[in-house]
């Protein structure tokens, strides 16, 4: 592909799972991302990337979500990594028209051979088809996309032609690649719980900050024909957690709204923070300031924004009953001390 979307570049590395008060678990077995950094653009890097690979059957079922996105339900037949329902739904982006993934539409009862990634935060999870198209029974018009373009299964890899010259041989060859390189490691799920308790939130997110909108942007995503509206934060205070916000900001993204407002826009500041809200938890008519519990790139519940709830001298009052003392840090003094 060409083009990746900020959000979906983003949160393409959080995989999952959570349980209710549950935090998610990491695997040990998982690799780093830099050991792969010499894998050339072939097959081996599709699955080195893919958390969830299965055998299924297309029913021919189709949602289409209020975001324009659609979704195609399989029939799950054999799984060769990951764990999924007998039924799932996948995000197709080859709906949307673009013109390199036409071909990557689906035939009703057909079988396929499918990788995906995952998006699995506190708020959504969404399994999304991966750059594979590979149709079991008519195997030799299977493809594969690299940056935007449509090659063989065979471009570019590390196995001999015989690994591709029917399914089960190319089969044979997925399963040695899948024990090769195993998931890399930012595809290990961050830390969220489905708790609404407060002093479960505050007690188990890692990072606590105060941030200060400063600029509101209406951002049209071409490629996934999706919105967001876009708030470029400063990070004014920190109740727990690090923050080092010299060279960057803080972006808050929210999907959806007024699709008349909507232009296509591209980031003017340096980020390294972006957190994914769930629509309707920012409204500047009421306060452009807000407490944010995040792990990262994600608020760490749904209630996250536990200013909406709570003044900040609740909120400290609450954090220090549970460390005893909490060790705030004013940026905006520091600023005016400069």
């Amino acid at each position: 592909m060409k083009k990746i979307s900020l959000v979906l570049a983003i949160i393409i590395i959080i995989i999952f799972t959570a349980c209710s008060q549950k935090q998610t678990s990491y695997d040990a077995g998982s690799h780093s991302s830099s050991q792969y950094m010499g894998l050339p653009h072939g097959i081996e890097t599709k699955v080195a990337f893919s958390p969830l690979i299965f055998m299924g059957e297309y029913t021919g079922n189709i949602i289409k979500n209020k975001d324009g996105s659609y979704y195609e339900e399989f029939h799950v037949l054999e799984q060769y990594r990951g764990n999924c329902e007998e039924y799932i739904l996948i995000r197709n982006v080859a709906l949307l028209g673009d013109i390199h993934t036409k071909q990557w539409q689906f035939k009703s009862r057909e079988k396929y051979l499918v990788l995906t990634s995952c998006v699995d935060c506190v708020y959504v999870k969404y399994y999304f088809q991966g750059c594979i198209y590979c149709p079991i029974d008519r195997f030799e018009d299977s493809l594969m996309d690299v940056l935007g373009e449509w090659v063989s299964l065979d471009y570019y890899t590390e196995g001999s032609k015989d690994n591709f010259k029917d399914y089960n041989s190319f089969l044979d060859y997925l399963m040695l690649l899948i024990d090769k390189y195993p998931l890399i490691e930012n595809y290990i799920p961050l830390l969220y719980i489905e708790s609404d308790d407060i002093y479960d939130i505050l007690t188990v997110s890692p990072s606590i900050l105060r941030v200060k909108i400063i600029k509101e942007k209406f951002h049209l995503d071409n490629y996934y024909k999706t919105y967001y509206t876009n708030y470029s934060c400063i990070v004014e205070k920190i109740y727990k957690g690090e923050y080092d916000g010299e060279n960057g900001c803080v972006t808050l993204i929210r999907q959806n709204g007024d699709k008349e407002k909507w232009q296509v826009a591209t980031s003017d500041t340096i980020t390294d923070i972006t957190m994914l809200l769930p629509s309707g938890d920012i409204d500047l008519d009421q306060t452009d300031e807000y407490i944010i519990c995040n792990n990262g790139p994600h608020l760490v519940a749904l209630k996250g924004i536990v200013s909406n709830d709570y003044t900040e001298e609740e909120i400290i009052q609450m954090l220090t009953e549970i460390y005893g003392e909490v060790n705030m840090i004013d940026l905006t003094e520091q600023a005016g001390n400069e």
